[in-house]
């Protein structure tokens, strides 16, 4: 049994030998070889922080429609177009709600250029109603009808408008063509105004005030040139208008009342014409003459109670006229009449004196043959 064992132990003994015999020559050792080197990865540059220009930019934007805002109520946006300015307001509300949630939210600095033109175009629309009603309330439209006419189809269009979704730029142009027509109205309306109260008389009987109202048409002749766009024309285009046809009317009470005066005179004349007529009792023998006298006296009347003094004076003076043609004419007739009485009367004397003499002469003869018997 040991001597199996002790065999057994030998073979594995061998057997080791034999393997490790053959096993590949080990290789030379080589130079040891540098760990290569690992180049880190390029890592990306932060990010700028940009929101402080962001809320910069932004708060620019916002004052620029702040003051597109104010321009539009100075023109009268709050009057003439309080809806259109409502829905403008609710947008500009939402923009300010969404700075107030993010001051730098990128959005707000390109919404903000469309809603400014659209203040702007509500400016326009406003300014462009305000001369539309000056020129309405002051008869106007009659001295352009033309340009009126174009700002009425313009202020047509913008009414179909939404003021919140059309084209701003369009708005924006539409709206100024309706100013534009309606200033232009309203500045000949103006021209048209003075040019009314001139022929009634202004340079005559108002001529300091027609003097200073022309200075104050200088004027804003002179700020139109310089801002054609300045909201304030159309109220003091209307105040200057006003004034000339309340000039307009000055000259006229005046010329009424130097009328008057040249009226009542020439009534005179007519009644005391009259007067003359009826001391002669002609109103029989010149009935129809005397009765047309009689209707213009009347209509003279009329007239002059109706502030027509001018056509009165034509009454009157028409009046007086026949009347005195009357008085002419029954005169005449009357000298011509007491000359033939005259001469009637001459005649009735010279044949009266002629029968006396024949008389006479025939009692002398008669005489005469007595003495003889």
């Amino acid at each position: 049994m040991v001597k199996k064992l002790y065999q057994l132990f030998a073979l594995c003994i061998l057997g080791m030998f034999v393997f490790a015999s053959c096993k590949s020559a080990p290789k030379p050792e080589s130079a040891e070889q540098p760990a290569p080197v690992v180049q880190p990865e390029p890592q990306p540059a932060p990010a700028p922080d940009t929101s402080k220009e962001d809320a910069e930019r932004n708060a620019a934007a916002l004052a620029d429609i702040e003051a597109a805002r104010n321009k539009a109520i100075e023109a009268g946006a709050e009057t003439f177009c309080p809806d259109e300015l409502s829905a403008l307001d609710k947008a500009l509300r939402a923009l300010k709600d969404s700075l107030a949630q993010n001051p730098a939210d990128t959005t707000v600095a390109e919404k903000a250029p469309d809603l400014t033109l659209r203040y702007k175009a509500l400016e326009k629309a406003a300014r462009a109603l305000a001369a539309k009603d000056a020129v309405d309330s002051l008869g106007l439209a009659q001295f352009d009808p033309d340009s009126y006419a174009e700002g009425e189809a313009a202020l047509d269009t913008l009414g179909q408008a939404d003021p919140l979704a059309d084209d701003a730029q369009t708005l924006s142009d539409t709206a100024e063509k309706a100013a534009d027509a309606y200033i232009k109205v309203l500045a000949a309306g103006v021209s048209g105004a003075r040019g009314k109260a001139i022929n009634a008389g202004a340079d005559a009987y108002c001529a300091d005030d027609l003097a200073k109202l022309d200075e104050s048409l200088n004027a804003l002749g002179q700020e139109y040139e310089r801002n054609p766009s300045d909201n304030s024309l159309p109220g003091k285009g209307r105040d200057l208008a006003a004034q000339y046809q309340a000039l307009e009317q000055a000259a006229l009470d005046a010329a009424y009342a130097s009328l008057a005066e040249s009226a009542k005179a020439e009534r005179t004349a007519a009644v005391q014409a009259k007067a003359r007529v009826d001391g002669i009792k002609s109103e029989v023998t010149e009935k129809d003459a005397y009765g047309s006298a009689q209707t213009a006296l009347a209509h003279g009347d009329e007239l002059l109670a109706g502030r027509d003094a001018k056509n009165a004076i034509a009454e009157y003076r028409n009046a007086r006229e026949i009347f005195d043609a009357v008085f002419e004419r029954v005169s005449i007739k009357r000298q011509q009449a007491s000359e033939a009485m005259r001469r009637a009367t001459e005649q009735t004397a010279e044949v009266e004196a002629f029968a006396q003499q024949a008389d006479n002469v025939e009692a002398e003869e008669v005489n005469a043959e007595g003495e003889e018997e």
